[in-house]
């Protein structure tokens, strides 16, 4: 894997394109939802926070009631 796909490798121009680019995929299939960054050094995912619902089916343990890391 060459250097330009490493994550830790990227400025603060490239992310704000491939957030950018990110927004409008996640816009033009229908959401405008916040997205939950997940980066670790070679990658990025966004992931799409717990519905109330999803969260009410979840087991009811503490973490699940604090629901960390949403707005």
């Amino acid at each position: 894997m060459s250097a330009p796909f490493l994550v830790s490798s990227w400025d603060r121009t490239i992310w704000r394109r491939v957030e950018a680019l990110r927004d409008k995929m996640m816009d033009r299939i229908g959401t405008k939802e916040a997205l939950i960054a997940e980066h670790t050094p070679k990658i990025a995912t966004w992931r799409k926070p717990l519905s109330l619902e999803e969260v009410n089916r979840m087991a009811p343990t503490p973490d699940v009631r604090r629901r960390e890391g949403r707005p």
